[in-house]
């Protein structure tokens, strides 16, 4: 299944799509009768096997794939839809692909756009189902091992600070890392810091680059690049004064830290080229909350930093 069918059909299981039966016993709406065929109550049944523009949709995937809908108990339907002792699979992925597309058009009618139409939206639960199958059975072509990515130093006269974060999501606890390096690879410096409360991962991330900056800053850097792996965090830093996320006051003082360096960019970058600063945040914890080092790399590091520094791939 599609993503989007997969969650579709774990509201259906659930009973969680607001039909106007549902909506009448929550008290959304004032009655529960079905707005197409005029049936007393739009269950979510109804919408998808019952109403007389579902029977219309059934009748033209019959004619054009031979595949009707078994017959189904009126509780248990949904998971017997999902029983393959009651529908083959190959006919069940053409069933539920099109109970989302009966459902996409049921909305499109209710909000005023124009519904697709009945052999449309047949056509397109068919050519769904049978790319599905196609793929789930072909011969699988052998991959080749992909080589995972390694850190590259930056251009001359620039420096690179890579960041990461760890979040606890039971205890709110987290740390930082960071480690700053010139453009022949070596370490100038490294922090990590541990924090007793955080907001979420994201944030985490935030004061991790934050954190980076303010040592990059001590160090006497000029031109700076930090490099994060959330890809979430650079998206909120591009998009500046244009959105209002959790984070926002971490990135204005990001942005006032940035003014001291004569450039400075921030990007994201892999995991596999983030693996410094990802052991760096390890180095801390309750009983041991900040380290800080300039030519005495720790031991956990320096496996990594060797291994970076021999690396002639290309980021």
């Amino acid at each position: 299944m599609p993503p989007k069918v997969k969650v579709f059909w774990w509201r259906v299981t659930n009973g969680f799509l607001p039909a106007r039966q549902i909506l009448k016993r929550r008290h959304v709406e004032p009655i529960a009768n079905c707005e197409v065929c005029g049936a007393d109550e739009e269950s979510i049944k109804h919408v998808l096997i019952d109403c007389t523009m579902a029977r219309r949709f059934w009748e033209q995937v019959y004619k054009l794939s031979g595949a009707k809908l078994p017959k189904l108990h009126h509780a248990t339907w949904a998971h017997d839809l999902l029983d393959p002792a009651i529908v083959q699979r190959k006919s069940a992925t053409v069933i539920l692909c099109g109970m989302w597309a009966i459902w996409m058009c049921r909305n499109q009618r209710r909000h005023g756009d124009s519904p697709w139409r009945i052999d449309s939206a047949a056509n397109w639960a068919l050519d769904t189902a049978h790319d599905l199958w196609r793929i789930q059975h072909e011969d699988k072509e052998v991959q080749k091992p992909v080589r995972a990515m390694k850190w590259t130093a930056p251009e001359p006269g620039w420096f690179k600070c890579n960041t990461d974060a760890a979040f606890n999501t039971e205890s709110m606890n987290g740390a930082s890392g960071a480690v700053v390096r010139d453009d022949q690879g070596r370490p100038l410096g490294g922090c990590a810091k541990w924090y007793t409360y955080g907001l979420d991962a994201l944030s985490m991330e935030a004061i991790a680059c934050k954190d980076g900056m303010e040592l990059a800053r001590t160090l006497g850097t000029h031109q700076l690049i930090v490099e994060t792996d959330c890809q979430e965090l650079v998206k909120l830093w591009q998009a500046d004064s244009a959105q209002r996320s959790i984070i926002y006051p971490i990135l204005q003082q990001m942005r006032d830290i940035s003014l001291s360096f004569s450039g400075f960019n921030l990007v994201y970058t892999s995991r596999s080229c983030n693996r410094l600063a990802h052991e760096s945040a390890k180095l801390v914890n309750p009983e041991c909350v900040i380290v800080e080092w300039r030519t005495e790399i720790p031991l956990a590091l320096r496996g990594i930093i060797e291994s970076d520094c021999n690396s002639t791939d290309v980021q």
